[in-house]
């Protein structure tokens, strides 16, 4: 196992510069150093190669670089400003170990694993909508089973006390970069529209 996935004791081989002798050390904590001297009687190697040993079962190695970095959120414009700025730690491995330094502007991508907590099919899909709200800069809620709620698209339609016409933008049009939640996916009216705003990013 790798030393960053295994807390318990392990054992851990160097070879001498000098003399090419083994070393072998016991190590606790799931992370190890290099020795300061050869155990070998006689060897004043002060310098060390750790032995990195190849699973052939997992094609990976047994030990490898191993760093873990705190993400802090930049402010964008939206929002209080005086907020205190949400982290989240980001464990780098291998060749991306001492990439970056404090200060650096950076992206990540990886794996986000969400459970589903289960509950009342009828508050289930709310409560997520409710969730998306909390992490997005702005939202915009559009019920599609009720007759006055706000149209995903934009709109152009009379106004009844001056006659003359309205142009309405639409939920997506006001949820740019932000999130559009929409109640009763299944409801819509406007698939083919809805499609075109999902991969092109575009609203005709």
């Amino acid at each position: 196992s790798s030393p960053f996935e295994n807390n318990g004791a392990f054992n851990k081989k160097f070879i001498a510069i000098k003399d090419l002798t083994e070393n072998l050390i016991e190590f606790g904590g799931g992370k190890y150093y290099f020795p300061f001297k050869c155990k070998t009687w006689g060897c004043k190697s002060k310098e060390f190669t750790p032995i990195l040993k190849y699973n052939e079962e997992t094609n990976k190695k047994e030990f490898a670089d191993w760093q873990i970095i705190r993400l802090q959120e930049v402010w964008d414009g939206y929002g209080e400003a005086a907020t205190l700025p949400m982290t989240i730690d980001c464990e780098l491995r291998d060749e991306l170990v001492e990439t970056v330094k404090p200060g650096d502007f950076v992206s990540v991508t990886g794996k986000l694993e969400v459970l589903e907590i289960p509950g009342d099919p009828g508050t289930d899909k709310r409560d997520f909508l409710d969730a998306a709200s909390k992490v997005a800069p702005h939202t915009v809620f559009t019920p599609t089973n009720q007759a006055n709620s706000f149209p995903l698209m934009p709109l152009l339609h009379h106004d009844k006390r001056s006659g003359d016409l309205i142009l309405e933008a639409g939920s997506f049009a006001l949820s740019n970069t932000g999130i559009c939640r929409i109640d009763d996916f299944e409801k819509i009216t406007q698939p083919n529209a809805l499609a075109e705003a999902m991969s092109r990013q575009t609203i005709s």
